[in-house]
């Protein structure tokens, strides 16, 4: 990076990442093998990159958590040169806190891994031994069982989204953090907006959308536009193209038309 590059980064789950736009029928993509270029190309990140001239930096992920993209996000502005903050603008995509992550070693093989509640450790492609996922199978089983709940969750979440937004303006990195997805949690019996009043209230920023409103959060915004939908659930090419959009009139109000 040049001391003088304008930088666009972007990091968060499979709504930053793009997937779902490779089954767009406008594309016509042959074969999955071939469909992340256009997910590159293609997300609301990399169209929000042109229409404000920035270089873009996506580290999203699909399945990521919000643990993971809170690490590569510090890791991505440890290695920031310091002259670099001014010209670069951090965008968060929060997604559902149930997800998390893990480091493993086995013999040679270190690695952070995919570790939600939602899905078994073997339904993501690892290089460890069977044996070893094996285990981790049943060590999430019973840590689904006795202790996933939504009170750590949503502590964790907010804690994160927090310090997060604190740091960045400590750095005087310019930010903007959205949910991907409505919080999932059964209202009627763990009330989120109750518990975490104080948390919720510290975190009122105009550089945060407010998640109670469906227009700022990704894929209800896509669902009110009426965007076609991919297979899997994802938006396709208009729905990024449209959220970019809307990023960009946010960017506009927060930090003026010289982005």
């Amino acid at each position: 990076m040049t001391m003088t590059e304008k930088i666009l980064y972007a990091n968060g789950c499979s709504w930053t990442a793009g997937d779902g736009i490779q089954y767009d029928p406008v594309l016509n993509i042959p074969s999955p093998a071939v469909a992340w270029p256009f997910t590159r190309k293609l997300n609301w990140a990399q169209v929000l990159s042109k229409v404000i001239n920035r270089r873009c930096i996506n580290q999203a992920t699909g399945g990521g958590s919000n643990l993971r993209m809170v690490r590569t996000t510090c890791d991505f502005i440890h290695n920031l040169d310091k002259e670099n903050y001014k010209d670069t603008i951090v965008i968060l995509g929060w997604t559902t806190p149930e997800r998390s992550e893990v480091y493993i070693e086995e013999n040679n093989i270190k690695q952070w891994c995919i570790y939600n509640s939602m899905q078994k450790f073997s339904a993501y492609k690892t290089p460890f031994s069977k044996s070893m996922v094996s285990e981790i199978d049943s060590l999430q089983k019973k840590q689904i069982i006795y202790t996933d709940n939504y009170m750590t969750h949503y502590t964790y979440l907010f804690q994160q989204m927090f310090l997060m937004s604190n740091m960045l303006e400590n750095l005087n990195i310019r930010y903007l953090f959205f949910h991907s997805l409505p919080w999932m949690c059964d209202l009627d019996k763990f009330n989120v907006t109750e518990i975490f009043k104080k948390q919720i209230q510290n975190l009122k920023k105009s550089t945060i959308l407010d998640s109670n409103d469906p227009l700022n959060v990704m894929s209800t915004f896509c669902y009110a536009n009426n965007v076609p939908m991919a297979v899997d659930q994802h938006t396709m090419v208009d729905g990024h193209r449209l959220w970019a959009e809307n990023l960009h009139r946010k960017l506009v109000h927060l930090y003026g038309e010289n982005l």
